[in-house]
């Protein structure tokens, strides 16, 4: 069996992180951020070391919650991100579609507002889509890692 190579660890960083700096020229995004096209057309995670890594630094300890931007270019972003039982990412609308994966605890979703609204609990290998422009909040009822994905361009259309 091969073994595919891996990136070396990248820094920590929230969701609208800049990548590590690639050898040919960057862009920049309609959100005033610089990305440069990634070194490597290909990239590995073992999800599980990163999860405990963000487990492990003072921020997660001091905050309840770290992230990482894993992968970023002008229209893609991937995020993991580690938060505490009883931590809340509050009430926003994004640009872009997301996607939310739980890869281990326990999330509940609120989506939309008014006679619209919905709400979802999640748990591992739980997945769930929100389009653009849609209301949305994030509690965690467990301690729990998951996966954001971040996909269109970041604009503010």
């Amino acid at each position: 069996m091969t073994t595919l190579p891996r990136h070396p660890p990248r820094p920590r960083a929230t969701t609208c992180a800049r990548p590590p700096a690639a050898a040919s020229a960057g862009f920049r995004s309609n959100a005033g951020l610089e990305f440069a096209p990634p070194a490597d057309p290909f990239a590995s995670f073992d999800l599980d070391a990163e999860s405990q890594r963000l487990r492990d630094e003072p921020a997660y300890a001091r905050t309840g919650r770290n992230a990482i931007t894993l992968s970023a270019t002008h229209d893609h972003h991937i995020v993991l991100v580690a938060q505490r039982k009883g931590k809340r990412v509050d009430a926003h609308r994004t640009p872009s579609r997301v996607t939310i994966d739980v890869i281990s605890g326990a999330l509940h979703i609120h989506v939309g507002e008014g006679a619209a609204a919905r709400a979802t609990n999640l748990g591992p290998h739980g997945l769930v889509t929100i389009d653009h422009h849609v209301l949305h909040s994030i509690d965690t009822t467990a301690d729990s890692v998951f996966l954001l994905t971040i996909a269109g361009a970041l604009r503010s259309d």
